[in-house]
């Protein structure tokens, strides 16, 4: 078993993005699923910088990890 935790240590694999039933991004879906594994993570994370940190932009969270490896990302994208 390792000894350190995962915090700082770790990467975004994948996030999702539910947007309410009013919104359709094709094919009546209203939650994009954006998987950064398969080619071009760190392109589509900076895609998605300005989503993640706009405070006029609602988000829930229900991992408070979640949340810290998203910040942690964002401060390397700078």
């Amino acid at each position: 078993m390792k000894e350190e935790t995962p915090i700082d240590h770790g990467e975004i694999t994948c996030f999702s993005i539910y947007s309410g039933p009013e919104a359709d991004f094709g094919n009546g879906k209203s939650c994009i699923w954006v998987d950064v594994l398969d080619g071009g993570g760190s392109d589509l994370l900076h895609e998605f910088a300005p989503f993640f940190e706009s405070p006029d932009i609602k988000k829930v969270n229900f991992v408070s990890f979640d949340l810290l490896m998203l910040s942690s990302s964002a401060a390397s994208l700078k």
